[in-house]
C-alpha cells in the first residue's frame, strides 16, 4: 500500500472517542455543556462544578 493508498484509508477509519478512550464520564452539567450548538457558551456557578482545567 503506497503512502497516498495508508492516507486515505486513514481518512476513511471512524473518529475515535478520545472521552471514552480516557475514561472520562462527564457530570449532567458537563454533558449539557458538551451537547451544546451555540457558537459561545457560559458556564459559571459556585466551586466544585467541573469547570476548572487544571
Amino acid at each position: 500500500m503506497d503512502l497516498f493508498q495508508r492516507a486515505a484509508a486513514r481518512l476513511e477509519e471512524p473518529p475515535q472517542d478520545t472521552f471514552a478512550a480516557l475514561g472520562y464520564v462527564p457530570t449532567a452539567k458537563q454533558r449539557e455543556f458538551h451537547n451544546a450548538t451555540e457558537f459561545d457558551v457560559l458556564f459559571g456557578g459556585s466551586a466544585g462544578g467541573g469547570k476548572a482545567g487544571r
